[in-house]
């Protein structure tokens, strides 16, 4: 497994285990590196195929996730713009509603290279041009062309070096656009995003043309954004991935840039109206509030104050008059629509236990779209129009997802090592707790302050539970599951109690008599990859399979690639002592000691990742656990082609994915597969 003659950086070591003699792995692109993963990955599917649950999973898994689908719209001046999924397609296209009806507008299976998606958009404020962004192979790069709503026809302008489809919009003309500097062919997948600048382009002129009007310094990136009414263009400027600063300009003028909101944040720019930039505030607030910044003086007003509950900043929008916010609960989801002046909010009906995935404001229009699904004995996934004036609500598109039978949602408390309770949720067939007998698939993310105890279910997950298990996920802190303070509690120097309430979520079945030793498989993907990592390596003795994908696993190097140096907030900073010295007890690749028993464990990565490389992730790690295992478990790695951290994937190939996880947990707990999983009629009627 060594490559010698490549090693030019200090050793790391840590439990006297030398993980330098893997680093050649992170040249991921060189022959030698891309046989040995192809060599992998080869073996790794072989075994999985051969698996008495790969056949029943994958039926199962093809009638679930080929139910057809929709996400929220973008709404401009009477023009919807949405994606949707047909039956039969392979991946998402876009379509348009508007005067003339709906239609597709950008079919994905038109592209041409199969390797190509559309991987995002954005409308014109007045909805005549369609702003739609393909990735190659699911890479974060993307290529953005301009199409012409009442045609169908593309602009000549073409924009590259974009990594997120986030513009600011200046009429139908021009927009800004933040870029990067061109890595190079060679080097996108691994080089570090750099030289970030915020740009306008103009239609009809090169983008060689366009014009820098901003650069960030100190910062990673700066997000640009308009006024409601056009007047102001914005800015919001992130350290790391912590959006910290809040800068405008008359749009259209060369005027000096004016900071409205200061300092390290977080403070999320939600939108301008008026004079007053509205923002989703954290700063001193654990649970969040909104808040208004009048430009002219630097004034703050409340909207929305600090609750019990916390308020997701990705679920915070600005209507014409008014914001709505969602929170994630321990029983689902809670949406609240409050006047710009402020004053009681009144709630939007969410069904209970729902989850509501993603929601947006439509335009001018007095109405919310919202993405919901349901995890309970009607499982399924639709788009809701709630009308902000009459309070009623429609469904637009409602996708319902096979089912078993009836099922227990619940959630418990959990004891972590230092006495604080965590919770956590369970999905689990309908009557009475198991005794001793249950297979318990745990997923977690645990970081960034995502709610994942309300959010982290996915309809895949629902094989699993008609095939008998039970499923599980983790409210550990390093989430957002209660604010603010849950998240910093895990952060950097933190981040142990993050890994020490997965341990006990873990432990909970046994101890609570619902299962066997080493019954749980442990799921996680990126963030959720790396707690994955933390509990194999400190306690290999507790899991009955780890199952991480596209996880961060050397903490000590993390930075060196793409978009990793933003992580360091999150993570720690390797320059500074007492943050290096955490992140040396907890990274995943240097926790790996030589003899030890780890449990059977299938790594899943991308080869055209470039959030979380393989190479100087999941390659390192993979190698490091296979050359340590002194157990009988084994360890694999599956390696998705042309495909990026989350992105990527066909329909196909998604389902192929999800079948491995499954059949390899259901295998390494031995979980008894029914045989009629996959008859129809012992499925429920869709509600």
């Amino acid at each position: 497994m060594d490559e010698p003659g490549v090693f030019t950086l200090p050793v790391a070591r840590h439990e006297g285990h030398d993980v330098s003699r893997y680093e050649w792995l992170e040249a991921q692109d060189t022959p030698a590196v891309a046989a040995w993963a192809q060599e992998q990955d080869e073996r790794c599917r072989r075994r999985l195929d051969a698996l008495p649950g790969s056949a029943p999973f994958r039926a199962r898994l093809r009638r679930l996730l080929s139910v057809p689908a929709r996400w929220v719209p973008q709404v401009r001046q009477g023009v919807m713009a949405d994606f949707r999924q047909e039956a039969g397609e392979e991946r998402p296209s876009l379509w348009v509603t508007d005067a003339r009806g709906e239609r597709r507008i950008v079919a994905s299976a038109s592209l041409g290279d199969p390797t190509e998606a559309i991987a995002a958009y954005s409308l014109s404020p007045d909805g005549t041009v369609l702003a739609w962004g393909t990735a190659r192979g699911g890479s974060d790069w993307v290529t953005v062309r301009f199409r012409d709503t009442r045609t169908g026809v593309d602009l000549p302008d073409v924009l590259t070096g974009i990594k997120w489809l986030t513009f600011g919009w200046l009429g139908a003309d021009a927009l800004a656009y933040l870029a990067f500097a061109d890595p190079g062919a060679d080097e996108d997948l691994l080089a570090l995003n750099t030289d970030p600048r915020v740009k306008i382009h103009r239609f009809g002129t090169p983008q060689t043309d366009d014009e820098v009007i901003y650069k960030p310094v100190g910062t990673n990136w700066a997000m640009p954004h308009v006024s409601r009414d056009g007047r102001w263009l914005v800015l919001q400027e992130q350290i790391g991935v912590v959006p910290a600063r809040v800068l405008i300009r008359p749009a259209g003028s060369d005027e000096p840039w004016q900071t409205v909101v200061d300092g390290a944040g977080p403070i999320h720019f939600v939108g301008m109206i008026g004079d007053e930039v509205i923002c989703h505030d954290l700063r001193e607030v654990a649970n969040g509030r909104v808040i208004a910044v009048d430009r002219r003086d630097g004034s703050e007003r409340v909207i929305v104050g600090e609750s019990a509950t916390s308020i997701d900043s990705d679920f915070t929008e600005l209507g014409p008059d008014w914001v709505v916010t969602g929170r994630h609960v321990e029983h689902g989801s809670e949406v609240t629509v409050t006047p710009l002046g402020g004053g009681p909010g009144r709630q939007v009906p969410v069904p209970a236990k729902a989850v509501v995935r993603d929601l947006s404001v439509g335009g001018d229009e007095q109405a919310i779209y919202l993405h919901i699904e349901r995890c309970d004995s009607e499982p399924g996934a639709g788009i809701v129009r709630h009308d902000v004036e009459t309070g009623e609500s429609r469904v637009l598109h409602h996708g319902a997802l096979p089912s078993r039978g009836d099922v227990v949602v619940e959630t418990v408390q959990v004891t972590s090592a230092d006495g604080t309770q965590v919770p956590m949720r369970i999905i689990r067939p309908a009557g009475p707790a198991p005794r001793g007998t249950a297979k318990v698939f745990l997923s977690v993310y645990g970081g960034y302050s995502v709610p994942f105890l309300t959010t982290g279910y996915a309809g895949w997950h629902r094989a699993w539970l008609d095939a008998g298990g039970v499923l599980a996920y983790a409210g550990i802190r390093g989430g957002g599951e209660y604010g603010e303070e849950w998240h910093l509690a895990a952060q950097k120097i933190g981040k142990q109690k993050g890994i020490d309430d997965l341990i006990a979520c873990a432990e909970w079945f046994e101890l609570q008599g619902w299962s066997g030793p080493r019954q749980v498989a442990l799921n996680g993907m990126s963030n959720g990859g790396l707690m994955v990592g933390t509990v194999l390596t400190q306690r290999p003795d507790l899991l009955g399979a780890a199952i991480p994908e596209v996880g961060v696993f050397d903490l000590l190097r993390f930075h060196l690639f793409t978009v990793g140096h933003a992580w360091v907030r999150e993570f720690g900073d390797v320059n500074v002592p007492r943050e290096r010295a955490a992140l040396e007890r907890h990274s995943p690749l240097h926790r790996i000691v030589k003899g030890t028993a780890y449990p059977p464990t299938l790594v899943l990565t991308a080869d055209r990742d470039d959030r979380v490389p393989p190479g100087p992730h999941s390659y390192k790690f993979t190698a490091a656990l296979q050359d340590a295992q002194s157990g009988s478990g084994e360890v694999l790695m599956r390696v998705a082609h042309n495909a990026g951290h989350a992105a990527g994937r066909t329909l196909a190939e998604r389902i192929d994915e999800r079948t491995a996880i499954l059949a390899f947990a259901a295998a390494a707990l031995a979980l008894p597969m029914p045989a009629d999983l996959n008859t129809t009629n012992n499925d429920k009627e869709p509600a």
